[in-house]
């Protein structure tokens, strides 16, 4: 309670009330949850929680616990379930038949088995050259964390994406180039100090890995990217990409010195 005297008159004042997270623990304003109920995030991109007890917590979400292990794509493009071996669904077992008949593949279709772990290796190999450049070419104080390069110093993090894209300077990138799905930017946005630092941009790569374009994702620049709806192979389900225009990115070469 606050006592608050105004002339010959006491005003007693309750105190804000405060937050509580799902267990009933107190919060502070600028929390959401308690260090106990702290969500871990999915290599999908999603948020889920802290399992109750000392033990060895989960590494997947619920909802990816029930795919392969490989994470194994379908030539479709889907994320096969723990059931599946080859395909998703009737459809592409009939297509994937045809195929090795001797069949054209259809548009889109995958005729190599993929797997979506491959696709983030690549993202971390981008990250590693990334970082390797920056502290030779560019004396920064960097590491990698994952799929991102964090300077140690200003604690900033940027996110490195691989894309299949060709490209020496602005002039070839696309009028828009994809950067990310909304799930995945929103649980990296949750991320912040003081470890791993803000997320402050992503730096995509061309698919050769000598050329990188960043770009910033303040809310304010966000802002200014389009989505559009698209199936999301790592999920399994349909989302949202996000579309950042070709003149916010600054394009590098990896094998020139670093300008920033």
């Amino acid at each position: 309670m606050l006592n608050c005297s105004l002339g010959s008159v006491t005003c007693i004042m309750p105190m804000p009330k405060r937050n509580r997270c799902r267990c009933g623990a107190k919060l502070e304003q600028h929390e959401t949850e308690c260090t106990q109920c702290m969500v871990l995030i999915c290599l999908c991109g999603r948020k889920y929680p802290r399992r109750k007890g000392s033990g060895r917590q989960p590494s997947r979400c619920p909802k990816c616990e029930s795919l392969r292990p490989d994470l194994r794509i379908c030539g479709c493009g889907t994320l096969l379930r723990s059931a599946q071996r080859k395909t998703c669904s009737p459809k592409c077992r009939r297509i994937w038949r045809r195929i090795r008949r001797g069949a054209t593949p259809p548009d889109g279709w995958r005729t190599q088995i993929e797997t979506a772990l491959e696709s983030d290796r690549k993202h971390r190999r981008v990250a590693r050259y990334v970082a390797s450049w920056l502290q030779r070419r560019g004396n920064k104080r960097v590491g990698v964390i994952d799929t991102a390069v964090v300077y140690l110093t200003e604690k900033l993090r940027f996110e490195c994406r691989h894309s299949g894209l060709m490209f020496r300077n602005a002039a070839d990138l696309p009028k828009w180039v994809f950067v990310d799905d909304r799930v995945r930017l929103t649980s990296l946005q949750g991320l912040g100090p003081p470890a791993t630092g803000w997320l402050t941009g992503y730096i995509i790569s061309s698919k050769d890995y000598l050329t990188v374009a960043a770009t910033a994702a303040d809310y304010s620049d966000i802002s200014q990217w389009k989505s559009r709806a698209a199936w999301i192979p790592r999920r399994a389900d349909m989302g949202e990409e996000l579309l950042c225009p070709r003149d916010r990115f600054q394009v590098d070469s990896l094998t020139e010195r670093a300008s920033a």
